[in-house]
């Protein structure tokens, strides 16, 4: 099964980046199958939440461990994304459950007025719902801003790298002899 699984990832990546062959890497730095490397392989592509750097797919810890050595600016902005769309995620989940909560509450309360008690149950229900609803739209805005600072996060990378690569110049040297043009790339 655990063959299979991999094959099926391997597959799977293939036919996501276009055929091209690459190496798949997990946190801890494992090799399940090594195979060509595509073209422009200094640069970082990013297929969903998968990262694809010299032939090897990385994860987000395995990326985020790439740019806290190669790009510290990029890195930052990663893990500030990183944090934040964690925050998001628990703040959904969290958001849902005082919703069920209240959803439950309110019924309870509901039940009660039916056999002529006071309802507070139902007004406290509803305010279970309402402080689901709002912290489940902030997990969504905070899930969006993290996971777009993740995303920019590899053009900086990029934008870094390009500004590395030499620049081809042409200049014009005058001497006391005389003149002469020099190009370098």
């Amino acid at each position: 099964m655990k063959h299979f699984l991999a094959i099926l990832l391997l597959a799977v990546t293939t036919f996501a980046f276009g055929a091209e062959k690459v190496t798949i890497l997990t946190n801890s730095e494992e090799k399940i199958s090594t195979t060509n490397t595509p073209t422009n392989s200094e640069y970082v592509n990013r297929k969903g939440n998968s990262y694809l750097l010299n032939g090897y797919i990385m994860n987000k810890k395995a990326f985020m461990n790439t740019l806290y050595t190669t790009c510290p600016t990029a890195y930052n902005h990663f893990n500030k994304g990183y944090k934040l769309s964690n925050v998001g995620w628990g703040l959904f989940g969290g958001g849902l459950g005082v919703a069920t909560a209240g959803v439950l509450i309110s019924g309870i309360g509901a039940i009660q007025s039916t056999k002529g008690q006071t309802n507070y149950g139902a007004v406290i229900g509803d305010l279970f719902i309402i402080a689901g609803s709002d912290f489940v739209t902030a997990g969504i805005v905070c899930l969006s801003i993290g996971y777009g600072k993740m995303h920019n996060s590899v053009d900086l990378y990029n934008i870094k790298l390009e500004a590395q690569q030499p620049k081809p110049t042409l200049s014009v040297n005058y001497t006391g002899t005389g003149a002469g043009i020099a190009i370098a790339w």
